[in-house]
């Protein structure tokens, strides 16, 4: 293995990568925040689907993270309530989840904070 001194000497900072050289330019800075600060934000957009069937709630689901893509919205709130009053429990929250799960533009999710809903809400970063 070579020594961190050959290392620098073939790569020396602020050189180009043979990366870059292939692509013919330098990578820039990306302006968008990274994942952990989005995850740790607001959100920027919010769905409200108490009341909904299942089916109704999917569909509305979708719509809405499309319609978040569309318009350059990176978090979106789903509130979806906690299924205390469904006879066979909850309902919603496990359909959503599972939504956001397999959808190709859904990076991550999660249980919303308390102060957003706790368990009766799940975020989401496109």
């Amino acid at each position: 293995m070579k020594s961190m001194e050959d290392y620098l000497n073939l790569y020396p900072p602020g050189k180009d990568t043979a990366q870059d050289k292939v692509r013919g330019e330098k990578r820039k800075p990306s302006n968008s925040p990274g994942r952990k600060t989005l995850e740790k934000m607001d959100a920027q957009s919010t769905l409200d689907i108490h009341g909904h069937t299942e089916e109704e709630g999917k569909g509305e689901v979708l719509s809405f993270i499309a319609q978040c893509r569309k318009r350059g919205i990176r978090k979106g709130l789903i509130i979806h309530g906690k299924g205390l009053h469904s006879p066979d429990g909850a309902v919603l929250r496990p359909m959503v989840r599972r939504v956001l799960e397999k959808h190709p533009h859904v990076k991550s999710w999660g249980k919303s904070t308390r102060r957003n809903g706790g368990d009766g809400a799940t975020w989401f970063v496109l």
